[in-house]
């Protein structure tokens, strides 16, 4: 797993988190928005008032997965995966574990919205749930490595604002 400790600058690693902010909300911001605007109305408006920790840790996950795998992964993963047997894969800029529709067809839009409906479910049980612990639940795994990285981004995001 790709790690930003492995960068040298911490000045360098901030611009690539909020380039890579900017680039990925003039791709997904209407995309999450509209997405969220109807979870909100259906089973999550006990939690709206989270909007924005929503999204930080919705970017903060895709920016450390864009990060991770590259668009360029993920397209080469996409069309080997044509050829495989399985009908399970992380797939997406979010890396989420989608089955196949029809037609083969797995795309960011479907990798976002299962993102965000992890990320809905987790904060709907517990609204204390720690950035930490959200990216466990999105992601988990054996080491704590991933939670700490998204959660580094976040804290980057937040400083921001």
């Amino acid at each position: 797993m790709k790690s930003f400790d492995n960068r040298e600058n911490t000045s360098h690693r901030k611009r690539y988190i909020r380039k890579n902010l900017a680039l990925l909300k003039t791709k997904y911001q209407k995309l999450i928005a509209n997405y969220l605007d109807k979870k909100y109305e259906t089973d999550f408006a006990n939690i709206k008032d989270k909007h924005s920790e929503i999204l930080n840790i919705l970017y903060a996950i895709m920016i450390y997965e864009n990060f991770a795998r590259p668009k360029i992964t993920r397209t080469i993963e996409f069309f080997v995966s044509k050829f495989s047997d399985r009908t399970t894969l992380s797939t997406g800029i979010m890396q989420v574990q989608n089955k196949t529709d029809e037609n083969g067809k797995r795309d960011d839009a479907t990798s976002i919205y299962s993102a965000i409906d992890i990320i809905l479910n987790s904060m709907a049980k517990n609204p204390n749930l720690s950035i930490s612990d959200t990216a466990k639940i999105y992601n988990p795994s054996d080491s704590d490595e991933y939670a700490l990285e998204v959660e580094y981004i976040y804290n980057i995001l937040i400083s921001k604002q």
